[in-house]
């Protein structure tokens, strides 16, 4: 027997020292990477006061405002009313909720959004053609109303006490 083949461990050992081997690679391979944490709505905190496109990334490319408000309006709607639509007012705070508001450029008062985020919900209201429309979680389909005369205000509120008001009524 040459030195090549000399083995300081015995068959026996050798299939445990595998098989201990084996058993950590398998465990090494079998670890999940952390889940990424949850994009949040955006922060009164971080949004009063600012306009909707100050901040990098806006206020709309918020990852879980933009996967409710398309929940809410669809795609196609997101992507014209509430990027597309970019004239803004300062976002408004109350406590933890926020109201955030913008307009069609040169078409505001017959074509505006506000966006509410209260209590964790998402609620958008659109004033547009002469209809406004609230939208939002648990109503069981959009609320619409038929604007008569001067609509330039149905959908633009300056406080969210006055959003809220209007989102009341039309859960009615």
């Amino acid at each position: 027997m040459d030195a090549s083949s000399f083995s300081p461990i015995s068959p026996l050992g050798r299939w445990i020292a595998a098989g201990v081997a084996g058993a950590v690679l398998m465990a090494l391979l079998s670890v999940q990477p952390a889940p990424a944490a949850t994009p949040e709505l955006p922060k009164a905190s971080a949004w009063n006061g600012k306009y909707p496109f100050d901040q990098k990334p806006g206020f709309y490319a918020n990852a879980t405002l933009k996967r409710a408000a398309t929940a809410l309006i669809g795609a196609t709607r997101y992507k014209e009313v509430m990027l597309g639509w970019s004239v803004a007012a300062p976002i408004v705070t109350d406590g933890d909720a926020l109201l955030a508001w913008g307009c069609k450029p040169h078409d505001c008062g017959d074509n505006h959004q506000s966006t509410l985020i209260d209590a964790g919900k998402v609620a958008i209201c659109i004033l547009q053609g002469g209809t406004a429309t609230w939208y939002a979680e648990g109503l069981a389909k959009p609320v619409t109303s038929r604007i008569t005369g001067d609509g330039s205000t149905a959908c633009q509120f300056e406080t969210v006490s006055q959003a809220r008001q209007s989102l009341a009524a039309a859960r009615r």
